[in-house]
C-alpha cells in the first residue's frame, strides 16, 4: 500500500454513514468497496446503511445502494 492510500475499515465507513459524510463515504467505497455490505460488528448485523437511514442522510443511502447496500439484510433501524 502506498504512503497515499488510506485502510479504511468498518467503522470509517459506518461513521460516515451515521454522519451523512458523503465525501469521505465515497473514498471509503471507491477503496474498500466489501464495507458496504459487511456487519458493523461480530453478533451485530447493522450495516452502514442503517446508520445512514436511521440518521436521515438521503444522500450516504444512494451511495451505499448504488455501491451494492443491500437494506433489507440484517437488523433494521
Amino acid at each position: 500500500m502506498s504512503s497515499e492510500e488510506q485502510a479504511y475499515t468498518i467503522l470509517d465507513i459506518c461513521s460516515a454513514a451515521e454522519k451523512g459524510d458523503a465525501a469521505l463515504l465515497k473514498n471509503v467505497i471507491a477503496a474498500a468497496p466489501h464495507l458496504v455490505r459487511q456487519d458493523t460488528a461480530a453478533n451485530d448485523e447493522h450495516q452502514a446503511i442503517h446508520h445512514a437511514v436511521y440518521g436521515g442522510h438521503t444522500e450516504a443511502v444512494r451511495l451505499l445502494l448504488a455501491a451494492g447496500a443491500d437494506p433489507l439484510n440484517g437488523i433494521y433501524p
